[in-house]
Order: structure tokens, then sequence, then C-alpha cells
């Protein structure tokens, strides 16, 4: 009786383990240590910039919208849209909402965005600061609508640095990279 009380309590306490937030470990995978593999479906939820180019210091909302039902947890950061095998985090959170959160993934202060409970959500508007320019970035998104139903690498439109042009975007809610992307210096 002891054991399969022992287990009951672990079990719990696993399937209950980060309500809070994302924690430091999925700073590099963006995957949450749920137990179960993210859907491959679109998700249903857009991810909106207000931009589509930055420069050092400026400021850009990005608003998370769920577009069926409600989700409790997300993982929020900018990455280069170029070098998609870097997993830096660019750019810093600020003024966040008080259902969410900024944590120093990569030892960057408030580098990503997470969730602070799991209680139901329709939407999140979260204010991010530009770094010094990095090129183009993509904000890339993981989006948990239950425990065991999330999906991963959701991607926002391609957002120019300063002196790059992009022509293609990817939309919002799929996972796959357009077929080719031009990307050339403006001088």
């Amino acid at each position: 009786m002891k054991t399969a009380f022992l287990l009951l309590i672990v079990f719990v306490a696993t399937c209950n383990t980060f309500p809070t937030g994302a924690p430091l470990s999925v700073c590099s995978s963006m995957v949450p240590s749920h137990g179960v593999a993210a859907q491959t479906s679109n998700a249903p939820v857009t991810l909106t910039v207000s931009a589509s180019s930055y420069t050092a210091s400026s400021t850009l909302t990005i608003t998370i919208t769920a577009t069926s039902g409600t989700f409790r947890g997300f993982f929020l950061q900018a990455r280069s849209a170029v070098d998609t095998s870097n997993t830096i985090a660019y750019g810093e959170f600020f003024d966040i909402p008080s259902n969410a959160k900024a944590i120093n993934c990569n030892d960057l202060t408030s580098s990503a965005a997470t969730h602070t409970s799991r209680a139901d959500k329709t939407s999140i508007v979260l204010k991010w600061r530009a770094p010094n320019p990095a090129g183009n970035i993509q904000f890339m998104l993981t989006y948990v609508q239950t425990f065991s139903v999330y999906w991963g690498a959701i991607k926002s439109s391609v957002i120019s640095g300063p002196g790059v042009a992009v022509i293609p975007t990817i939309a919002a809610g799929t996972t796959d990279p357009p077929p080719s992307v031009l990307i050339e210096t403006v001088s």
C-alpha cells in the first residue's frame, strides 16, 4: 500500500512539473518535459509582431492569440532567422504582464518569456526590446494548450534587422520554412 501511494505521489508530481513556467533547461530545445510529442497539425494560434523590421533598442509588441479555445502555457524567444541551428535568444522582454515572466536563457537577461500559471488564457501581449543588430530574426513559440497537447517551433514572420531586407515570410502557426529565402543587403 505504501509503495502504491508513493508511486501515485511521484506520478502526480511529474505531471504537474512546471505549472509556473518553462525552466531554463528548455532554452535551447524549446521542448517541454511533458513526456509527449508535439502536435504536427497547424497550431490554433496566431503569433503577431507589431513591425516587420527593427533597429537597436527599438520596441516590438508580440501578441499570442488562441484561435480556438484557450491555452495554458507558452515559451517565446527571438532567434536568428538565417542560422536555424543557432539557439541563442536575442533581445529582452520587459513590462511583462502578470500572467507571464521573463527568464534568462544562455545568461542573457530576460531573453525569453513564459507563463506564470496554467490558468486558461485566450491571448497575451508582450513587449520586446531589440538588441544591437543581430540580423534577421524570428520569434519562436512553443504553445501549450493542455499538458499533453502542445505545438513547438511556431515561427513568426521574419523581422528584418538594420541593413537587411527579407522577401518571403513564414505564416504563423506553421512549422515549415518557405521553399527558398532571398536575403540581400540594403545599402
